[in-house]
């Protein structure tokens, strides 16, 4: 399995496409060329921000997966990402108004 942490204190509009470029890049290197496929180690994308991300997403942790588009089911197993949104960074601990937030 390998991780690939990211630490993003920018308003990036696209985090998504930045987590598909490294997972992607994650993924070409773990096999050498002639090496076969079935070697590859799951890929997950973690990234955390101190800005809201998917702003459709109503919880500050997410994990996201890649299915296929219809039935929306099955997908790519091995290709995974998760975010934490921390906008709370910007805040001084005495305003943190809960144990999530903390």
């Amino acid at each position: 399995m390998t991780f690939l942490p990211e630490i993003n204190a920018e308003l990036i509009t696209k985090l998504s496409k930045q987590a598909e470029c490294y997972a992607a890049k994650a993924c070409s290197r773990q096999v050498l060329l002639g090496q076969s496929y079935g070697k590859l180690a799951e890929v997950i994308f973690l990234a955390t921000t101190n800005h809201i991300a998917f702003p459709e997403k109503s919880a500050a942790r997410s994990a996201h997966i890649v299915l296929a588009r219809l039935p929306y089911e099955g997908g790519l197993k091995d290709l995974g990402f998760a975010c934490m949104e921390l906008p709370e960074f910007a805040k001084q601990f005495h305003k943190l108004s809960n144990i999530t937030e903390r």
